[in-house]
């Protein structure tokens, strides 16, 4: 179990909210065989509900233990 996987945040029409919605979609993309699954690490890009997403595990990479190597954020953006 090497592999990393990587997303963003899960968006939910304003009407659906509150319904679970988030959650199932989520808890789906975390048990998907093998890309996510499989994965050691999964990163995730959030722009404010980590409250929402700490309820799966994720933590803030500053509670988190130091790496044993150097690294850089890179992205590929394509038009």
């Amino acid at each position: 179990m090497n592999a990393a996987a990587a997303g963003a945040d899960v968006m939910v029409a304003p009407s659906l909210r509150g319904r679970g919605v988030g959650e199932a979609v989520v808890r789906l993309l975390l048990g998907h065989p093998p890309a996510v699954r499989g994965a050691s690490h999964v990163h995730l890009g959030t722009q404010g509900a980590r409250t929402f997403y700490a309820r799966f595990g994720f933590r803030d990479p500053a509670e988190l233990p130091p790496r044993p190597f150097t690294s850089t954020e890179m992205q590929l953006v394509r038009a």
